[in-house]
């Protein structure tokens, strides 16, 4: 059973209406352009409303370029746009007749000074992207042809692993494949789309660890890793200079509310956590971006993981370094397109947030790369749920162009996207009914095998919105401020209804005693007092849902800040009875809650765009972790308090999925520490584990349908209560996959080689203990310990080894079980020596001695030096390396 969420039901003669209107049919006025207008040469809606009748347009474009020609600036719904604030160009979504000559028509809209994205092709939901002026949008309103203009500048949006991978299952999806094919499930071969606000993309656990194995140099001749000591001889030399020295990056957790420390970064080096880098210029911290190219591993200075393979904690001799090389992101779509190994100003390096104001937005999309992709497999504690795939970003806080979102949309999928994610979620001045660009971009998307994933938002408690009947006559609606609210310039209100044919009234009472009346026809913006002006429009989306949409703003470039205190909305319904509706009220500085809000609240109805599209999976959130530290809204597996609910304002169900909402993910850089975590929460952290749960899926099933994917994670979900909360219940993705296994112990290893041997070939032998027969045990060998296996997976016991040239020599095996479990261990010897093969020695007790000795339910590595020549070959080198230290 395919689980697409239901269309509302249409009659037909409604079904032929709608295929030739906009998601907003703007009602007409009646009257002239305004000033402005007539300033910026702006069609007014009564020449929309006069030209042909099937032809429509946003109004939220006479809102922009309006609100442009009185202060200068982007009107407050949408994101600063630099390029639009100086051009007057916005970007907007075309949609044309099918039955008209495009090429014909777009040259002729080309001349008139429309200027079309993608070369002139159409985007994936059939529509194009352009940029007009006010000029260009004249010629679209004056062409029949044309069907639809939205408006498609970003809007402002509100912002927003360890066990996360166990709630989901996915984790034991990953055992079980492991048990049945050997393979890793990680995401490897697909690409997700993240549309968010910005990216630290520099942060260490973006980097595979791709770029060769490293020995490690013991110059204090310990036996383990001695960070500040100990180094890495990268030019071959022989010997150990100042700028190979292994530094260490210390990884920290802090709450990002109040700063409180949840994982002290402390004084000794932990393999799971920590990072070494060496510091080539000697200033004392590593160096990334700027300065670097595309050529350069991990973009900066040398940086590592360490591969503790045995899992015991500590840095033993045979255990090496794994070098991060390649960005998980492919490419970014910022005020420029950056692109992973892209020569000069277009290399992905060169895609960095500097300026604190834009970095603090790059959190968001930073914490939402953690979940997807962060860290590296069977060495990070803190993994991503689909560390193997790419993520293609859109930025838009840096952004700065002419670009909008479905332009994003469709270079997320033109980059080979295979789920895309929608980071954002505003509640005004949308119909939330399914109708819109975005929403049908996202539709179509599935039909070409791409899921589309977006959180259901966190309005649930935020007091911005009411569910109300209105008797006939005036029904005041109170508001009030909080301090928070201190400041705020912009406020915004929206009033939906389905009922065809009625007509609301609204006023509103300001703190200082000014009245605003808001006109019953579509309006140009109107003088309220000094320097304040009502700005709006009365529309109606294609699926029948009315909307007023009215602002309170500047009228010019200086912003006063809006009187604090008691508001009052009096709406009156016309004279066809009893009314209902819905309400959002919102202010520039606030976002989901605070700030300007109704005196009560309705929690549902709240879920906010995109996550009303028909098709896209619509995501809220439960509680992961409820330790005071998460800052939890519920006790742990319960629904946070504040996930939007449905149902949507047709009454469809609303919500699809219920996913984790606070893992711990990665963060921004703290006093120029670049690897730091913090707790993540919100829709926004329960998103990225659905849209990781979509690429697994899709490399699972490399070529089912984009239904199928959707409905196996729909259909399999986890019953948990109200659909219209946790949709088809809490995700579950062995289940969806198909993949279970038990759960039981990791194998302990050991692994026996001579100290030396002449050069030719040696035997090595891997034995190990379960909790299970070690029959159904099976071993893979890495013979030069590179990180790539030389062996499928074999039978336990001896193997031959090739080693044809004098050198150290490491090898590393993987042991796994039926469970899916995975032990390993590592060895070391010297080749070109005639030396005996030593007995495997008997396991030790677990002890933190440094002696490679076993860890309850751990792997063990056995690392016998054996031989008075053999270990006198490895000290004399050892002294040779640390003796020219300068």
């Amino acid at each position: 059973m395919l689980s697409l969420r239901r269309a509302p039901v249409v009659s037909l003669s409604a079904l032929v209406s709608l295929a030739v209107l906009s998601p907003w049919s703007s009602i007409p006025a009646g009257r002239g352009a305004s000033a402005a207008q007539a300033a910026e040469k702006t069609p007014g809606p009564a020449a929309k409303a006069d030209l042909d009748g099937g032809t429509r347009i946003d109004p939220l474009l006479d809102l922009l370029f309006e609100y442009r020609a009185r202060t200068g600036r982007t009107f407050p719904l949408f994101r600063p746009n630099a390029a639009f604030e100086a051009s007057g160009r916005t970007p907007v979504v075309v949609r044309i007749d099918s039955g008209a000559d495009d090429a014909a028509l777009r040259e002729r809209l080309v001349r008139r000074g429309v200027q079309f994205g993608f070369d002139g092709t159409k985007v994936t939901s059939g529509a194009y992207v352009a940029t007009v002026d006010a000029a260009g949008l004249d010629a679209l309103v004056r062409e029949p042809a044309v069907l639809r203009v939205s408006a498609d500048m970003p809007r402002l949006s509100p912002l927003p692993l360890a066990e996360s991978a166990i709630e989901t299952r996915i984790a034991e999806a990953r055992r079980a494949l492991r048990t049945k094919s050997g393979e890793l499930l990680d995401g490897k071969g697909t690409v997700v789309g993240d549309m968010d606000a910005g990216f630290f993309i520099f942060h260490p656990a973006f980097f595979r660890a791709d770029a060769g194995t490293f020995a490690f140099v013991d110059v204090n001749g310990d036996g383990q890793l001695t960070p500040e000591v100990d180094g890495v001889d990268l030019d071959g030399s022989g010997t150990i200079e100042k700028k190979e020295v292994l530094r260490r990056i210390a990884t920290g957790a802090t709450d990002r509310y109040d700063e409180t420390v949840i994982v002290d970064p402390g004084s000794t080096f932990r393999p799971d956590l920590d990072f070494l880098y060496v510091d080539e210029n000697g200033n004392g911290t590593r160096d990334y971006g700027k300065g670097f190219t595309e050529e350069t591993p991990a973009y900066g200075e040398p940086l590592f993981v360490f591969d503790d393979a045995n899992k015991n904690g500590k840095l033993e001799g045979s255990e090496r370094l794994l070098r991060l090389g390649t960005s998980k992101f492919k490419a970014v779509l910022a005020d420029r397109t950056y692109t992973r190994g892209a020569a000069g100003k277009a290399g992905l390096v060169n895609y960095q947030a500097t300026d604190p104001a834009t970095l603090e937005y790059a959190s968001h999309g930073t914490g939402v790369a953690g979940i997807l992709v962060g860290g590296v497999p069977d060495v990070s504690r803190w993994l991503g749920l689909a560390p193997g795939a790419d993520i293609v970003g859109f930025d838009d806080v840096q952004m700065r162009t002419q670009r909008g979102m479905i332009e994003g949309l469709e270079f997320a999928v033109r980059e080979g996207a295979n789920v895309l994610l929608t980071e954002y979620a505003p509640y005004t001045a949308f119909p939330l009914d399914g109708s819109t660009e975005e929403e049908t971009f996202l539709d179509a998307s599935l039909g070409k095998g791409v899921v589309g994933v977006s959180p259901a938002g966190n309005l649930a408690t935020g007091n911005k919105h009411l569910t109300m009947r209105l008797e006939p006559g005036a029904n005041v609606v109170p508001l009030r401020t909080d301090p928070s609210f201190k400041g705020a310039y912009f406020i915004q209100f929206t009033i939906l209804h389905r009922v065809a044919g009625r007509h609301v009234t609204a006023q509103l009472t300001m703190p200082n005693g000014v009245v605003v009346d808001v006109p019953t026809e579509a309006f140009s913006p109107k003088l309220i007092g000094n320097k304040l002006a009502l700005y709006g429009d009365i529309m109606q989306s294609s699926r029948g849902t009315s909307m007023v949409y009215f602002a309170l703003g500047p009228d010019s470039n200086t912003a006063t800040p809006l009187p604090e205190g008691d508001y009052k909305l009096t709406l009156t319904p016309d004279a066809g009875g009893a009314l209902p509706v819905e309400l959002f009220a919102a202010d520039n500085v606030n976002s989901w809650s605070r700030g300007l809000m109704f005196t009560g609240n309705t929690a549902a109805g709240t879920i906010c765009h995109p996550s009303t599209s028909d098709k896209t999976l619509s995501v809220a959130a439960y509680v992961l972790h409820d330790e005071p530290q998460f800052h939890p809204w519920a006790k742990k597996g319960e629904l946070a308090g504040y996930s939007s609910l449905g149902p949507r304002i047709d009454g469809d169900t609303g919500i699809d999925i219920a996913a984790p909402d606070n893992p711990m993910s990665t963060s921004l850089p703290i006093s120029g520490h670049p690897s730091q975590y913090t707790p993540f929460g919100g829709t926004s952290g329960a998103g990225p584990h659905v849209a990781a749960s979509a690429l697994l899926l899709r490399q699972l099933f490399p070529a089912e349908p984009g239904d199928r994917l959707r409905a196996r994670i729909v259909d399999n979900a986890r019953k948990a209560g109200e659909v219209t909360q946790w949709g088809a219940g809490k995700l579950d993705f062995a289940k969806a996959a198909g993949l279970s296994a038990p759960s039981g112990q990791v194998p302990l290893v050991t692994l026996t080689v001579p100290a030396t041997a002449p050069a030719g070939t040696f035997v090595a032998k891997v034995t190990a203990t379960d909790d299970e027969p070690v029959t159904g045990l099976r071993a893979r060998w890495d013979f030069d310990y590179d990180g790539k296996p030389d062996t499928e997976w074999v039978a336990l016991g001896e193997q031959a080894i090739p080693a044809p040239d004098p050198q150290q020599r490491a090898v590393r095996v993987e042991v796994l079980d039926t469970q899916g479990n995975v032990g390993a261990a590592t060895a070391r010897l010297v080749i070109g020596v005639a030396e005996p093969v030593q007995p495997a020695a008997p396991a030790p007790a677990a002890s933190d001695d440094g002696c490679g000795c076993a860890t309850p339910g751990a792997s063990r590595t056995l690392w016998p030096l054996g031989g008075v020549l053999g270990l006198g070959l490895l000290m004399v080198a050892r002294r040779r390396l640390r003796s020219r230290l300068p």
